[in-house]
């Protein structure tokens, strides 16, 4: 019976890091790189780091991603899923910010309070004094992610100012975390104290315009940046599928849609492509779509101006 392929990408992995290839310190191959580099799906993918750690090579650092140490930590004989450690329970600030590690290392779909748990040295058990279970976890982690938009003490009276900044904001919120404008869930929020303060700060944007109106407008802004968020996290894993980022999928594309296209049946299409339009980065669509649907806001407040508009504080994106 052949050996796992997940075996065998770990073996070859491990082998980079005794050799000194890997050290200790440096990122190791993310989810989406090992579905890349070695044609596997992202189960499998996921299992390799999995391994990594259950033999203590490799550790999450909050903030940086997987990265080669903690050889010292064995796991615990046939208990693989198992941290040997049992410690004092961290704190939540501890457990969120490791959990936020993984889910946008790997996705969110690879977060549980075991896994968590695993990665501290603690046995899960202890966790519970603090998170008391997975779905609590998942909330603090959007709450977490809530209170990055960092643009409340900003005060612009002129809307499109405030929308605009309030729209980049958000945007650098779902690039940093791919994960998140698929989790989130705009049509049953969760009435939770972290997000309410930012949707206040847009809404009141609004205020003393007909509510109904208002509210379409509101939704409409976020709904677009939320859209093409997901995005970003529908390109990573097609790039992990197909080996190729969008600018080589679309190279090798090309030949059949000039075909397609010099037919003269779409010349619409034609222009647009010939200009090089459907070449646009994901920032430059969302900057460029953003002025549509601010156009279309201006008769809430009259006709204003064009405005590229300032940005606040906060993490990059």
């Amino acid at each position: 019976m052949s050996e796992p392929r997940y075996l065998r990408i770990v073996a070859e992995l491990r082998g980079r890091i005794y050799a000194g290839e890997l050290a200790e310190g440096d990122r190791v191959p993310a989810t989406r790189e090992i579905m890349r580099t070695w044609g596997v799906a992202m189960a499998t993918a996921t299992k390799v780091l999995h391994e990594l750690r259950r033999q203590g090579l490799v550790r999450v650092v909050p903030g940086v991603g997987t990265v080669v140490g903690g050889r010292a930590r064995a796991p615990l004989e046939g208990s693989p899923d198992r941290a040997e450690a049992s410690g004092p329970a961290p704190g939540r600030e501890r457990i969120v910010s490791v959990a936020l590690a993984i889910a946008d290392e790997e996705g969110i779909g690879a977060v549980s309070l075991r896994r968590v748990a695993g990665e501290l040295g603690v046995d899960p058990v202890t966790l519970h004094q603090e998170m008391p279970g997975n779905d609590k976890l998942l909330e603090a982690l959007t709450a977490a992610v809530w209170e990055e938009f960092g643009c409340l003490a900003v005060q612009p009276e002129h809307w499109r100012t405030r929308l605009l900044i309030g729209a980049r904001a958000l945007w650098g919120m779902f690039k940093r975390h791919p994960w998140f404008a698929s989790e989130i869930k705009v049509d049953r929020p969760a009435p939770l104290t972290a997000s309410l303060p930012i949707a206040e700060w847009l809404a009141a944007t609004f205020h003393g315009h007909e509510p109904h109106a208002s509210y379409t407008a509101f939704m409409t802004m976020f709904h677009y940046v939320r859209g093409i968020a997901l995005m970003v996290e529908d390109e990573a894993e097609a790039q992990a599928d197909s080996g190729l980022d969008r600018d080589e999928w679309l190279d090798a594309q090309e030949p059949s849609l000039r075909t397609l296209l010099d037919s003269g049946r779409y010349p619409a299409m034609r222009r647009i492509v010939g200009a090089g339009a459907t070449r646009a980065t994901l920032d430059e669509h969302f900057e460029g779509g953003l002025h549509v649907i601010l156009d279309g806001i201006a008769p809430l407040f009259g006709d204003r101006p064009r405005s590229s508009g300032p940005e606040c504080g906060g993490p990059s994106g």
